[in-house]
């Protein structure tokens, strides 16, 4: 009923002791570790793959025009009472009520700054100071421009040297697996 163990372990840690039993030794060996084989991703498959998912995207974008031309159609129903002309006319006289009251207002405000005396101080600036602000205008605008131009070369040169390392690797992918 109870077996004799045939070796004792004895460990000791930190937190105490602790001890594994062999009771028997194993019966059957160990299966060995089955690799599965690496996988070879070949240029059609990368293919298919980028159609199913062009292919999905389209279902996606057909599915969310149908759900929107369904709320459009939804959304549009012809109004449950009857509008009047009168209604109208009335809406509209009252907007324009409330309108000529706002301007009045405005009118009014204006007035009390006018009597106040508040005049913006003006200043007239010689020919020498106008002619100054353009010539420090026309070379901030051509520093930008140039700046503007240096960082869209650089950026072609990135795009370049993206452009040639991409196809490197396309031509190293496409010749070891030929």
């Amino acid at each position: 009923m109870f077996s004799i163990a045939n070796e004792v372990h004895k460990r000791e840690s930190k937190g105490g002791i602790g001890f594994e039993l062999i009771l028997e030794n194993p019966t059957c060996e160990m299966p060995a570790k089955v690799m599965s084989p690496s996988r070879v991703i070949s240029v059609e498959d990368i293919e298919s793959k980028l159609k199913a998912a062009e292919e999905r995207r389209k279902q996606l974008e057909d599915q969310k025009l149908s759900s929107i031309k369904e709320k459009e159609v939804k959304g549009f129903e012809p109004p449950t009472q009857k509008i009047t002309i009168a209604d109208i006319e009335s809406k509209l006289k009252a907007a324009e009520d409330r309108r000529l009251s706002l301007e009045a207002q405005k009118v009014l405000q204006l007035r009390e700054k006018d009597s106040k005396g508040f005049e913006p101080p003006q200043r007239k600036l010689s020919t020498e100071e106008i002619e100054s602000k353009l010539k420090a205008a026309e070379e901030r605008r051509k520093s930008l421009e140039m700046q503007k131009i240096m960082s869209l070369k650089e950026h072609d040169a990135k795009v370049l040297d993206v452009r040639s390392k991409r196809s490197d690797i396309k031509s190293q992918v496409t010749g070891d697996q030929v």
